[in-house]
């Protein structure tokens, strides 16, 4: 988990460091000395820059962070809530969109769940590599579905191994 967290932190460890640099060059520079064209002190440049570096980043960071946690919410309580059955793939193509080098990919499943007449569901998705041979025309998989929202594609899981 941690070297996966390492490519969020690089970035963010530099920025903030040049902001914390120019916050520093801020508090060092002399009041009374102008930038190049007069128009402003470099003292608040410096520290305008700094703070725009330091407080933009970790703004950015928090919201980034915010977003996956709520996606892993919604996917806790898809599967612990969630009615489980089966789908087969009707048809599989690439968008060719990549996530993190993963492919995204339209899928059209037909869904079983107990009880219930199957129905047919395009959802799109990243599939990684490692799982797209579980994922070919005419193959099986495990689905958890929201009992509140069968038809919304993010709501359907798809349970693979």
């Amino acid at each position: 988990m941690f070297w996966r967290n390492l490519g969020f932190l690089i970035p963010t460890i530099l920025l903030v460091s040049v902001g914390g640099l120019l916050l520093v060059l801020g508090w060092r520079t002399d009041p009374t000395v102008m930038t190049d064209d007069g128009m402003l002190p470099l003292r608040t440049l410096y520290l305008g820059l700094g703070g725009g570096f330091v407080g933009g980043i970790l703004a950015l960071d928090l919201l980034i962070l915010l977003f996956v946690r709520r996606s892993q919410r919604r996917a806790e309580k898809l599967l612990a809530t969630g009615l489980r059955g089966w789908a087969t793939v009707l048809e599989l193509e690439d968008t060719g969109i990549f996530v993190n080098e993963q492919p995204q990919v339209r899928i059209k499943l037909e869904i079983h769940l107990d009880d219930q007449p199957p129905y047919v569901l395009e959802k799109k998705m990243v599939l990684p590599h490692t799982r797209l041979a579980q994922v070919q025309v005419g193959s099986q998989v495990q689905v958890v579905v929201d009992p509140t929202d069968r038809t919304n594609p993010k709501q359907v899981g798809l349970l693979l191994k």
